[in-house]
C-alpha cells in the first residue's frame, strides 16, 4: 500500500512539474539561456548560499548572459542587463507593479509608495512628490549642511588624523539628516536605545528578505511557526515603534499649532513655503511630514498611510546615501588627483560665500556632481531591482510572458564594457555633457528610470554634495582599505561584506 501512495505522490509531482514548465509561460521562458534547472526545484539550490556567494553567482550570470532565465520552484525570473531591453521594460506603462522580494517586506512596509501599485501608487506619488518642491528642498539642504558641520567637528575632536569606519559613521549621519530634514525630528532627542534598536532591526529585515527571496518555499503563514518569523516580528515591532515615535513627535507640534498649519494645496502650489512656522519664540522648519499631515487632515491619506511613507523614507533616505558616501570616500582616497580637483572647486565656492553653502551654490558644483555620478555608476546603492510583468512584453530577442518577475542588474549594466570604456576605472569625466550624450540613456540607471524612478534622487544628490563639500574643505582623505580588495554582498542596499576605512587628515583652514 505504501508503494501505491509513493507512486501517486511521484505521479502528482510529475504532473505538477509538467504544468509549471510546459505550459505557455514555461515554454516561452525556456527559450532563453540560463543555468540548467532541476525538476521541481529549478535553480533554487544554486542560489541558496550566503550573501557573498549569491553576489558572485549573479555576477557570473550577468557576465555570461545579457538576458537569462532563473527558475525558483514554481516562479520564473528573467534577469536583464542590456540597456535596450531595460529601456523597453522601464518605459512600458503596463508593467509598473512590484511583486517578488517586495512581497516579503509587506508586513513591515505594507503598501506605501515603494510597494503599492495601480491607482494607489499614482495617488501616493502625487502626495509625496509635493514634499520635494524646490522651496522645501532648500530647507533639506540647509539641514544637511548643519549636520555636516557637526560631523566635521566630531571628527576633528579625534585629533589631526583619524581612521574612519565609513559605513556606520555615515549611516548615523544620514539617519540624523533624514529625520530632521524630512520629518522635523531631532534624533538626539529621541530615546537612544530605540534608535540603536532601529538600526539593528533594519538589518534583521534586510537579512530576512534576502534569505527568503532565495527560499520561496517559506510561505508567509509559516513564519509565525518558525524562529526566523519570530525574529522578523520582533524587528518589525521595533521599526514601527521608531517611526510611530517620529510621527508622534511631529504630530504633537503640528496639532499644538493648528492655526499656523498650511493647507495641502499651499504645499502643492509651493506658496509662501519660504516662510517657516514661528512658535514658542522659535522657527520650526516646514518638512515633508508636514505635507503628509496636511494631506491627512484633508482626508487624502490616513494615519496608516502616513506611517507607510515615513517607514519607507526613513530607510530609503539614509542607507543609500550612507553607502554612497562610504564608497566615494574610498574612491577619492585612492585617486588623489581627482580628490584635489574636487577640493579646489569646493574651496572656491566656500571662499566666495564666506564659508557657507546654500542650495544655489551646491547646484554649481559641476565636478563634484560628476564624482558622485561616477561613484553611483560603480557602486549603485540599489544594485538590482525587480518589476512584475502583468502583460507580455517583447524585447529585442525574447518575449517575456505575463506572470514573470524581471530582475534589473543595475550593477552589471553600469559596468558593461560595450557602453563604458575601462568600466572599472574611476573617471568622473565620463559625465561631461559631451561624453554623456554619446551613451545609451539606459546604460546608467542608479535611481531606476521611467515612471517608478526614485522620487528622492534630487534630494540625495544635494545631500551628498553638501556632505562631501564639507569633508573635502576640512580634510584630506588617504586610503586604508582598497576598493580592489573589497568584497560586496547581495543585500537590499549594496554594501561591503566587511568594514571599510579611510584616514582623514585635518586641513588647515584659514
Amino acid at each position: 500500500m505504501t508503494s501505491v501512495y509513493l507512486a501517486l505522490i511521484l505521479f502528482g509531482l510529475v504532473i505538477f512539474h509538467a504544468w509549471i514548465r510546459y505550459r505557455r509561460m514555461g515554454r516561452i521562458i525556456d527559450k532563453m539561456p540560463g543555468m540548467r534547472p532541476l525538476p521541481f526545484l529549478g535553480n533554487m539550490l544554486s542560489l541558496m548560499g550566503d550573501k557573498d556567494q549569491l553576489w558572485n553567482i549573479m555576477r557570473s550570470l550577468a557576465k555570461e548572459y545579457a538576458i537569462t532565465r532563473i527558475w525558483f520552484f514554481t516562479r520564473a525570473w528573467v534577469a536583464v542587463r542590456d540597456p535596450d531591453d531595460i529601456e523597453i521594460l522601464l518605459t512600458n506603462k503596463a508593467n509598473l507593479n512590484k511583486r517578488a522580494v517586495y512581497e516579503l517586506a509587506l508586513k513591515w512596509l505594507e503598501t506605501g509608495l515603494l510597494t503599492s501599485g495601480g491607482e494607489k501608487w499614482v495617488h501616493r506619488r502625487k502626495i509625496v512628490n509635493t514634499g520635494f518642491h524646490f522651496n522645501i528642498m532648500k530647507k533639506y539642504v540647509k539641514i544637511s549642511g548643519e549636520h555636516a558641520e557637526k560631523f566635521i567637528e566630531k571628527i576633528k575632536s579625534h585629533g589631526d588624523e583619524y581612521v574612519l569606519d565609513l559605513v556606520p559613521l555615515f549611516s548615523d549621519l544620514t539617519l540624523q539628516i533624514i529625520c530632521e530634514s524630512a520629518f522635523g525630528v531631532d534624533l538626539n532627542k529621541l530615546d537612544q536605545k530605540l534608535v540603536q534598536q532601529y538600526k539593528g532591526a533594519l538589518h534583521v529585515m534586510y537579512d530576512m528578505v534576502i534569505y527568503r527571496s532565495t527560499r520561496p518555499y517559506i510561505r508567509d503563514w509559516m513564519m509565525n511557526f518558525l524562529p526566523i518569523g519570530w525574529k522578523q516580528n520582533r524587528a518589525i515591532n521595533i521599526l514601527h515603534n521608531f517611526t510611530n515615535k517620529v510621527i508622534q513627535e511631529r504630530r504633537e507640534y503640528y496639532n499644538k499649532h493648528a492655526s499656523e498649519n498650511r493647507s495641502y494645496q499651499s504645499f502643492v502650489d509651493d506658496v509662501d513655503i519660504e516662510s517657516d512656522y514661528v512658535a514658542d519664540g522659535r522657527k520650526k522648519r516646514l518638512v515633508m511630514l508636514d505635507v503628509l499631515l496636511s494631506a491627512e487632515r484633508e482626508g487624502l491619506i490616513d494615519a496608516k498611510g502616513v506611517r507607510e511613507e515615513v517607514d519607507i523614507f526613513t530607510v530609503a533616505g539614509h542607507d543609500t546615501t550612507a553607502v554612497t558616501m562610504a564608497f566615494m570616500m574610498m574612491l577619492l582616497a585612492e585617486n588623489p588627483e581627482i580628490q584635489d580637483r574636487a577640493r579646489a572647486e569646493v574651496i572656491n565656492h566656500f571662499e566666495e560665500n564666506g564659508g557657507k553653502l546654500n542650495i544655489t551654490e551646491i547646484q554649481k558644483f559641476e565636478y563634484l556632481d560628476r564624482c558622485i555620478k561616477e561613484t553611483l555608476r560603480l557602486y549603485p546603492p540599489i544594485s538590482q531591482f525587480v518589476r512584475y510583468m502583468d502583460k507580455d512584453i517583447q524585447l529585442k530577442k525574447y518575449l517575456i510572458p505575463a506572470g514573470v518577475d524581471v530582475l534589473f542588474l543595475t550593477y552589471d549594466t553600469q559596468r558593461d564594457p560595450r557602453h563604458w570604456t575601462e568600466p572599472d576605472k574611476f573617471d568622473p569625466d565620463r559625465f561631461l555633457p559631451e561624453n554623456a550624450k554619446k551613451r545609451h540613456p539606459f546604460a546608467y540607471i542608479p535611481f531606476s528610470a521611467g515612471l517608478r524612478s526614485c522620487i528622492g534622487q534630487k534630494f540625495a544628490m544635494l545631500e551628498l554634495k553638501a556632505m562631501l563639500a564639507h569633508i573635502l574643505y576640512n580634510f584630506y582623505v588617504k586610503p586604508v582599505d582598497l576598493t580592489a580588495n573589497m568584497k560586496l554582498e547581495t543585500y537590499i542596499v549594496l554594501q561591503p561584506s566587511h568594514p571599510v576605512h579611510v584616514k582623514s587628515i585635518r586641513r588647515n583652514v584659514n
